[in-house]
């Protein structure tokens, strides 16, 4: 991101979508999750065209996405979970840094 914010120093209002999309979607070292999914409960789509984000899917059924919906809801107790213990693990080792 730093080296994207660089090159486009002065024109960063119009880069700033995808500059918040590239932080929200990339796993962050503390969760070992993106943002993203931690509050929506699933994982970004991102369409295979260089630079062009996929915020609309064209060929949406309903069906099939409650069925992924209900697939990623009960993983996500676990995601949570999980996050908590990483967080609390990344507080010990900050606290014990600073002693």
């Amino acid at each position: 991101m730093k080296k994207k914010l660089d090159e486009v120093k002065w024109l960063w209002a119009e880069y700033l979508y995808e500059i918040l999309w590239s932080y929200h979607t990339i796993v962050h070292s503390t969760t070992k999750e993106t943002p993203f999914r931690m509050v929506y409960g699933a994982n970004t789509m991102i369409s295979k065209e260089i630079n062009t984000l996929l915020w609309i899917r064209v060929s949406f059924e309903d069906s099939i996405n409650n069925e992924h919906l209900s697939s990623e809801a009960d993983l996500l107790d676990e995601i949570i979970n999980t996050t908590h213990v990483q967080e609390i693990a990344s507080k010990q080792r900050i606290a014990q840094r600073s002693t």
